[in-house]
């Protein structure tokens, strides 16, 4: 699956298949009259500044008393 990002407002859309890829973003064109160049992607724009996960604890162990 892939989706077409805005750097602008981060509109994010999900293409299908056969669906026409956009060449700029429908949201700031019709809100603002800008023509934003979006961006092909593997995953939505939300997802690219979620932090990293650890499977580890951050957390110091307690020491002996």
């Amino acid at each position: 699956m892939s989706y077409v990002n805005c750097p602008r407002c981060r509109l994010t859309v999900r293409l299908r298949d056969d669906a026409l890829t956009p060449e700029y973003c429908p949201r700031c064109a019709a809100k603002h009259g800008v023509q934003s160049k979006v961006y092909l992607s593997a995953t939505p724009a939300r997802l690219f500044a979620r932090p990293q996960t650890t499977a580890e604890p951050t957390t110091q162990p307690a020491a002996p008393a």
